[in-house]
């Protein structure tokens, strides 16, 4: 065993074994991988469709149980007029009465063949004509025959109440007499305001059995169960025979009241309750193993093909390392007396690729001339990342200089002293919040990609700042096209213009700025204008600036925040953006920005005006 084992892992541990062994993992994931999520997948497509159908057929299982009712309730609208009015008649002529009592019993009997109700009847008082009919019309004395408590006739009136009874007994037709074990009732009755006594009563009788039938035609061939349940948790129809007139258990029929429309996990199924008209809940339950059923053969087509994938590849690996083992040794031994021998060209004869066409050099060959060349530019490499890593450092130390200007936080928390001393506590207590917003804005993300509103949220508070250190004199307006504010774009970005805006453009004198800022659409494109009013610059010094940003120069000193926006949007990276400049002595300055759309937002205009 022990030799065995020493077999193994000098076998393994060779180049060899490790590639081979390296091939087969290479194999052996991807295809588990593929196996498990075409398992997976299929089985959440199984799922889904069956929960579909399920939710489809519960609609319309809800559609026609709820229709059933809503018949029901108006045929209790229709026998509510006619008996209020046969009661309005009865000191009448006993022929229009004997009219109108045919009349009605036609009409009930036409709504029940109609509607399929099990029966209609109707309880009179005894002196109404026609109240020991006996067919649809009983006297109220006849109440507890039908096993009727009259506290079910309570605060019954304009509207219908729906109660459900076992074991009840209907009115005797011809010779028999029915009973129904489950007997949803739409009843309505007539008080008598100064006696208190009931005038007339009636009873529309709805057989449970018509939506078993129902629930067991929705669901043919297979096992999913639906069931009909009252507010007291009562099974009244039942696709399965064997559950009706049992109970849900409390935990369960909690679940359902509070899960209506969703489909929720109770033990070994997935429920999918509905809740109905007049207390009553319809749940539809799925067996987890139905859904498993559906995927089986699936699953034994998986195992099959991934164990002849496997075998397949592990005959083809061990072919084709044996044969590729055979180079890359002779590399290996080449690559470890250069790693030794300075004088290595002369001790790799079998390396020499001189005297070789080099459109004929395969993978290994390619890979010894690679690694000379490799070694030459590490060194090269190297210290150009040590460079570029300085340089980085720099530039983002510049830029926070550039944009967290000290002497602005200085003259805010003056302006707020001053507030604070002349008793404009509001005015100060604003300026702190507006101040702690926006170096919260500023420093919460390092991203160098942030959105436009967060931009322009940064620049709106950046302006009531920059407002209040200047008494009120500034004036801006910020306007975007619905959705752009979405948009990515470089942090940063429009502080410096807006800087510059107020910092030259308010340089004469106590005079006032309007400065415009907005964000519109181009041709996938993001275009950002900024104009004011100040004093502009004369055609030289925008020469100056504008071969500055041309060239991508940045300077330290000098249009450092200009420069350093260019330079960073017009990267591939962030946006591939360009920045033209134009401005007017005593006019101002207007400076346009585009750059590509980097996400798609939402529509949603704003507009912030100073």
């Amino acid at each position: 065993m022990k030799n065995i084992f020493k077999k193994f892992y000098r076998i393994s541990s060779s180049y060899r074994g490790k590639l081979l062994l390296a091939f087969l993992l290479c194999t052996l994931i991807p295809v588990s991988l593929i196996a498990g999520i075409s398992y997976k997948v299929s089985y959440k497509i199984a799922s889904e469709k069956i929960i579909d159908s399920v939710k489809l057929a519960g609609t319309q299982l809800e559609i026609q149980i709820s229709n059933t009712m809503l018949q029901a309730e108006n045929v209790s609208d229709a026998l509510q007029h006619d008996l209020y009015a046969l009661n309005g008649i009865a000191d009448k002529d006993l022929f229009l009465q004997l009219n109108f009592f045919t009349s009605l019993r036609s009409d009930i009997s036409l709504y029940s063949d109609t509607f399929d109700f099990s029966h209609i009847f109707v309880l009179l008082d005894k002196d109404i004509f026609g109240s020991d009919e006996d067919v649809y019309f009983f006297n109220l004395d006849k109440l507890n025959d039908f096993d009727i408590d009259k506290n079910d006739l309570k605060n019954l009136g304009a509207s219908s109440k729906w109660f459900f009874k076992q074991d009840i007994q209907l009115p005797r037709i011809v010779d028999q007499k029915r009973i129904i074990e489950n007997a949803i009732i739409c009843s309505r009755s007539m008080h008598n305001q100064q006696s208190g006594k009931i005038d007339y009563a009636f009873f529309i009788v709805i057989d449970a059995s018509v939506f078993s039938d129902l629930l067991k035609t929705s669901f043919l061939d297979n096992p999913i169960d639906s069931y009909l349940i009252t507010n007291k948790s009562e099974i009244i129809a039942s696709s399965s025979a064997e559950q009706l007139n049992k109970k849900i258990t409390d935990e369960t029929f909690d679940k359902i009241r509070n899960n209506y429309g969703k489909i929720f996990e109770n033990n070994n199924s997935l429920v999918y309750p509905l809740e109905l008209n007049n207390g009553l809940s319809l749940m539809i339950t799925i067996p987890k193993n139905y859904i498993l059923s559906g995927t089986a053969v699936l699953l034994r087509s998986i195992i099959i093909a991934l164990v002849i994938t496997l075998t397949m590849t592990l005959i083809i690996i061990f072919l084709i390392t044996r044969k590729l083992t055979s180079k890359i040794l002779l590399l290996s031994d080449a690559m470890n007396k250069y790693s030794l021998n300075d004088d290595y060209e002369d001790t790799i004869p079998k390396l020499d690729l001189t005297e070789k066409d080099p459109e004929f050099y395969d993978e290994i060959d390619n890979l010894w001339v690679a690694f000379e060349a490799m070694n030459r530019e590490i060194q090269k490499n190297i210290q150009s990342v040590l460079d570029l890593s300085l340089t980085e450092e720099r530039l983002k130390y510049q830029l926070l200089q550039s944009q967290i200007n000290p002497h602005f936080l200085y003259n805010i928390l003056e302006s707020i002293k001053t507030c604070q001393s002349l008793g404009k506590i509001d005015v100060a207590n604003q300026m702190i919040s507006d101040l702690t917003r926006f170096y919260r804005l500023s420093l919460r993300k390092s991203d160098v990609l942030i959105t436009i509103e967060d931009e322009i949220e940064i620049i709106d508070l950046y302006l009531k700042m920059e407002n209040l250190c200047h008494n009120n004199r500034i004036n801006w307006n910020i306007n975007l096209d619905d959705g752009i504010e979405n948009f990515l774009i470089c942090r940063f970005t429009l502080q410096p213009f807006i800087e510059n805006s107020i910092k030259h453009g308010m340089s004469s004198g106590n005079r006032s700025i309007n400065i415009n800022i907005s964000a519109e659409y181009g041709d996938d494109t993001v275009i950002i204008i900024i104009e004011d009013d100040g004093i502009g610059m004369d055609q030289g010094t925008l020469n100056e600036v504008l071969e500055q940003i041309t060239n991508g120069d940045i300077s330290y000193n000098k249009n450092f925040g200009i420069s350093n926006v260019n330079g960073r949007i017009s990267s591939e990276l962030y946006g591939n953006g360009e920045l033209k400049i134009t401005s007017k002595k005593n006019i101002g300055t207007k400076v346009r920005i585009e750059f590509d759309q980097m996400i798609e937002g939402l529509n949603n205009e704003k507009s912030f005006t100073g």
